[in-house]
């Protein structure tokens, strides 16, 4: 007999075999669970059928049948949509019973397709006064012959039924427009790429709009998302500098080896270390990628146009416990194979973690200097985008080119900044193919109508959220949800950017 962790469980299992009766008396039964855990995990047989189950309810938040018993049940013709939906509420209704009265399903299933597998899903949403809850649902999914294939139960755990939301008094649906394109016209970012098209393109600032939303009783923008334990920051700064042009060359491996030993006491002659080259252009198109601090192959980079240059890669020798998956130890050095000008360096040491000494902010005004030492001149203003941040070896503060108020992105920047001792540990700078004309931005559409036709992309619609908190270690949300018109995406095609004078959006290739 099988001891299940509650009654609850046991009933649910019940109900499941008999959706399943055969696989009852063949298939052995795992149980995973813990008393602190409020769900259980379930494996069937020795396939990878599964389910998660809560305890104290009995309610399935997930459910996925084997792949191979799924094919072996395939038979006879597939359904239409009505008997889809006709399936699926008797799966539901099995499962849940009175459970499906707090929430309203979809009038009809839709048959979705993912990596060529197509399902028919049904979803049951939470509703208050007429507005639905946004991150709390659950999917019951049919294969293409009406067979039942898996559960999900989002969010279930995240919302307190005990706190339901007041009626609220909402502002209108065009007012919440109005207030998205006000938002999305003062956030517009104007770009140009001289690698690529060579159009000036308008794309939207991401990170004051990332998690932006309206709320629906003030009018308000607010945050359905708060805080960040990422290692990966966005950022939109524009910074004033002061460029000097200055330059660093190197005459041979031997200046270099005796630059990084005097900079950072690292001998890279040492018989553990050995050297690793790489000159670009190759026929393999490897090249050092400065956004990762790895080598990666572009196939441009086995072009003869691509900028030539060499990189002198060393592996330091680590603890043989040291996590090295994503911050290896490591020092590179990479120069204009043609004037031996100094383009890029990193130079990878990991210590014992500690309280950074420097704040981020601290760290951003030395990589700012640094920059303004070694930019070209006639450089007034960076755009400072993105943060990049290990533990281990310290802060990468990333910048594009600014001129005319455009964002050049093929001119990208970047260094990096240990925080315990403030000393500057990796730098980049462009090495630019080709430098195309950029078009005047007089003859651009406006920030304004730029941002209607962004808006057109997607729907506004009226929706309860919850807070989430990320700075903690587990996702917290407010206990209370709170009315929204947020932005969901209705396009059919998914787009690269918008021609900043055509005001006509490019598709992505």
């Amino acid at each position: 007999m099988i001891a299940y962790p509650t009654e609850a469980v046991r009933g649910t299992m019940e109900r499941w075999f008999g959706l399943f009766p055969g696989l009852r008396e063949i298939s052995p039964v795992q149980i995973r669970t813990d008393d602190a855990w409020r769900t259980c995990e379930i494996k069937i047989g020795h396939d990878r059928t599964e389910l998660e189950i809560d305890k104290e309810t009995g309610y399935v938040m997930e459910f996925d049948l084997d792949r191979t018993y799924e094919e072996s049940i395939v038979f006879g013709e597939r359904i239409d949509a009505e008997s889809a939906t006709e399936r699926a509420i008797e799966v539901a209704e099995k499962l849940y019973g009175d459970h499906l009265k707090e929430m309203v399903r979809d009038h009809v299933a839709n048959l979705s397709e993912y990596r060529e597998k197509k399902q028919w899903e049904l979803y049951y949403r939470y509703v208050f006064h007429g507005i639905p809850l946004s991150g709390v649902h659950l999917r019951i999914a049919l294969d293409e012959w009406g067979n039942f294939v898996g559960i999900y139960y989002r969010g279930y755990h995240d919302f307190d039924r005990k706190n339901k939301p007041s009626k609220p008094e909402v502002i209108t649906k065009e007012e919440a427009e109005q207030a998205y394109i006000a938002l999305l016209e003062k956030n517009m970012m104007l770009t140009f790429d001289e690698q690529e098209e060579g159009r000036l393109k308008y794309i939207p600032d991401e990170a004051p709009l990332e998690y932006v939303v309206i709320h629906a009783e003030t009018g308000q923008i607010g945050k359905s998302v708060i805080g960040s334990r990422k290692t990966l920051e966005n950022h939109s700064e524009v910074i004033p500098v002061f460029a000097q042009g200055e330059s660093i060359f190197f005459a041979d491996i031997q200046e270099i080896e005796l630059w990084v030993k005097e900079h950072f006491q690292i001998d890279v002659t040492h018989s553990e270390i050995e050297r690793a080259t790489v000159v670009t252009p190759n026929e393999d198109g490897v090249t050092f990628y400065p956004r990762s601090g790895y080598f990666r192959f572009v196939d441009a980079a086995s072009q003869p146009d691509w900028p030539p240059t060499i990189h002198y890669y060393w592996p330091l020798p680590e603890d043989e416990d040291a996590e090295t998956m994503y911050d290896p130890d490591f020092v590179c050095v990479t120069l204009n194979r043609t004037t031996n000008e100094l383009l890029a360096f990193t130079v990878n040491q990991k210590k014992e973690y500690k309280t950074p000494r420097l704040s981020e902010y601290d760290a951003l005004q030395i990589a700012k200097s640094f920059l303004e030492k070694y930019i070209e001149k006639g450089i007034n203003e960076l755009h400072y985008f993105e943060l990049f941040y290990l533990r281990g070896t310290g802060n990468t503060y990333y910048f594009y080119e600014r001129r005319q108020g455009i964002v050049l992105t093929s001119r990208m920047y970047s260094v990096k900044v240990n925080p315990w001792t403030g000393q500057v540990t990796g730098f980049y700078k462009h090495d630019v193919r080709k430098n195309k004309e950029i078009p005047d931005p007089a003859s651009c559409v406006s920030t304004r109508e730029a941002a209607k036709s962004f808006l057109s992309l997607r729907e506004v619609e009226l929706e309860y959220v919850q807070v989430e908190n990320r700075s903690i270690g587990r996702r917290d949300k407010a206990p209370v949800p709170f009315p929204v018109y947020g932005l969901k995406y209705t396009g059919r095609e998914r787009y690269k950017y918008l021609d900043a004078i055509t005001n006509q959006f490019h598709p992505r290739s």
